[in-house]
């Protein structure tokens, strides 16, 4: 079996962090257009710890774009069937505003 997700996104705010876990929230545009001609983009919170998180709030400002390397885990004790994103590795690929797309 295989459980990994790879993501190319923009940081949308700084790291968020919570008792040694912190929280980034990606902005990854899809690959389709919507009715009205445009991409549309999706948020997903990505869950980092450890020295990716000390690298990731050091490093990283909003704007910055960033690959994720991860896997999707049941968020243990709900029951609506949400799901959590766990980064395993953080690639910078680019810091500042996002000008450059």
């Amino acid at each position: 079996m295989l459980n990994q997700v790879v993501l190319i996104g923009r940081l949308t705010k700084a790291p968020k962090v919570y008792d040694n876990k912190g929280i980034l929230t990606l902005k990854v545009p899809r690959p389709y257009k919507n009715s009205e001609g445009v991409y549309e983009d999706d948020l997903i919170p990505a869950i980092v710890t450890g020295p990716i998180l000390e690298n990731a709030r050091n490093y990283l400002t909003v704007g910055s774009l960033v690959g994720v390397k991860g896997r999707i885990e049941a968020d243990s004790g709900r029951t609506d069937g949400r799901i959590k994103l766990i980064v395993e590795k953080l690639t910078f690929l680019s810091n500042g505003t996002g000008n450059e797309d």
